[in-house]
């Protein structure tokens, strides 16, 4: 697959992502909990893992959602200890994280794994192989989330890995 046609494949994810998103925020009533809820629900119908993690005062990302699937999300809660939901992490750790805060776009991984290794803890390094046959390889999107000009989150979506044909 040629560069353009995975940047339009990106696109097309997100749009759908952000379609499912603004399509609740519209409403008066839409609280914080309702986006996150309609994110995970397009996760879920596009058939793709995501996450969303919001930026907390005290500079950590803090992951508010997941479409991984029960099954593995408490496969991954077993072999690290570590429950996704509510668990926090430094972005200054993650490459990608630290790109699309500094320059408020969207960001691409065709290394799934290697985003996934920043993303652990040091304790849980020798882990890797295992978490990624659980999870499964993927490429990674990350697009931040901005509001009155500054990141206030990410949303984060792994899909099949695409190759050139």
């Amino acid at each position: 697959m040629t560069k353009s046609k995975k940047q339009t494949a990106h696109e097309t994810i997100l749009a759908s992502i952000l379609r499912a998103t603004t399509a609740v925020a519209r409403q008066a009533a839409s609280s914080e909990d309702d986006v996150i809820r309609a994110v995970t629900d397009e996760f879920h119908h596009l058939k793709l893992r995501g996450t969303v993690v919001l930026l907390m005062p005290n500079g950590c990302l803090l992951f508010k959602t997941h479409s991984l699937g029960s099954k593995v999300a408490k496969a991954l809660k077993k072999l690290t200890g570590i429950d996704l939901i509510g668990h926090e992490i430094d972005p200054a750790n993650v490459d990608l994280f630290s790109e699309i805060f500094s320059t408020k776009q969207g960001a691409f991984s065709d290394d799934g794994a290697m985003v996934i290794s920043q993303l652990m803890p040091s304790s849980t390094a020798n882990l890797l192989p295992r978490i990624i046959k659980i999870i499964g390889p993927g490429n990674v999107i990350f697009a931040p989330l901005i509001s009155n000009g500054d990141p206030t989150g990410a949303i984060t979506v792994t899909a099949e890995p695409m190759t050139p044909t």
